[in-house]
């Protein structure tokens, strides 16, 4: 939690438009480091940091210290049981990869419960291409992190594809990748899938 700085989120900040949206909600956030570094790139954005109670205690002072307290709410919750309301947009960045398949469905179910009809879900984690057929360091560690997440989690990193049928198990459909320039993490935006 807080190791990674706000600076060094600033590409991701950047890679989705967040400027139509009003209030966006990062769960299982830690320190802040994405939520600030995107309340500063859109000042008129509300945010909420959701995440377990000692991260969310951590987390205060420093929205007070960066003046942002007055802009984001931070909450205790437990992700796999529900999700607070009163944002358009909901991100996990590097959650999922840390859950099976079942409990990566129940969180992502709980975000539509709680997101509004036009609203969204960015899934900001690794995504593995269908087939690896050529070396590649990059894309080494990011198959290195998907045996880490197996042995350790029980998780793992998933393939675009991965990502449309899991997103699809929870009533979302993938609108789009978008790759985040010097990262190796992209986001996966998702919206609501239309009704039958």
């Amino acid at each position: 939690m807080g190791m990674v700085t706000t600076e060094q989120y600033a590409a991701i900040a950047n890679s989705w438009d967040f400027s139509p949206w009003q209030t966006v909600a990062d769960l299982g956030g830690g320190g802040g480091s994405l939520m600030i570094a995107i309340l500063r790139a859109f000042p008129h954005l509300q945010g909420m940091l959701v995440d377990r109670p000692a991260s969310i205690e951590a987390a205060a002072p420093r929205f007070a210290n960066e003046g942002l307290a007055s802009r984001c709410r931070l909450i205790a919750a437990d992700l796999l049981e529900s999700i607070p309301a009163g944002a358009q947009v909901y991100m996990l960045k590097n959650v999922l990869h840390g859950y099976d398949d079942e409990q990566a469905v129940r969180i992502l179910k709980n975000c539509r419960s709680a997101m509004p009809g036009d609203g969204r879900v960015l899934v900001i984690e690794f995504v593995l291409p269908n087939t690896v057929n050529r070396v590649d360091p990059e894309l080494e560690r990011c198959l290195m992190s998907d045996l880490n997440m197996l042995a350790v989690t029980g998780g793992k990193e998933r393939t675009e594809v991965e990502w449309a049928r899991l997103l699809e198990r929870a009533d979302l459909q993938l609108l789009r990748v978008h790759p985040v320039p010097g990262d190796l993490v992209s986001v996966v935006e998702a919206s609501r899938s239309p009704s039958p």
